[in-house]
């Protein structure tokens, strides 16, 4: 397997790390790919769907999330979850654009993972 690295100012993304661990078979949580971008102003993604667990981090401005007819707000600390075949909407705010860091997984635990972790924080 090939890892690709994409590297730029507003740009970052580590992809292609998708494992079946040393075994061969399906861990509990197996990460697929990271990323960071600084957005342009009213810079959008989707209507997509994804084929792993996609978790975005806004480190900073203020963007929207779409998804199943609902719209979230969201500024710095807070995140968002795309899950696996639900099509989704993400764009950057055109005052304040967000700059936001990502991680995409998949495995047989990754809903309990983020179950836990939805307990401890606000995340749609």
């Amino acid at each position: 397997m090939e890892i690709m690295y994409t590297n730029g100012d507003d740009y970052a993304c580590l992809e292609n790390l998708q494992d079946k661990g040393m075994l061969g078979v399906s861990m509990a949580v197996n990460l697929d790919y990271t990323g960071r971008e600084s957005c342009q102003r009213g810079h959008r993604f989707g209507p997509a769907s994804r084929s792993c667990y996609l978790v975005h981090v806004v480190i900073s401005g203020r963007g929207k999330y779409r998804v199943i007819g609902k719209t979230y707000d969201l500024g710095p600390c807070q995140a968002f979850v795309i899950f696996p075949g639900v099509e989704s909407v993400y764009q950057a705010d055109v005052e304040d654009p967000w700059t936001y860091c990502w991680v995409g997984m998949h495995g047989y635990n990754v809903e309990e993972f983020l179950r836990v972790l939805r307990s401890r924080r606000k995340i749609p």
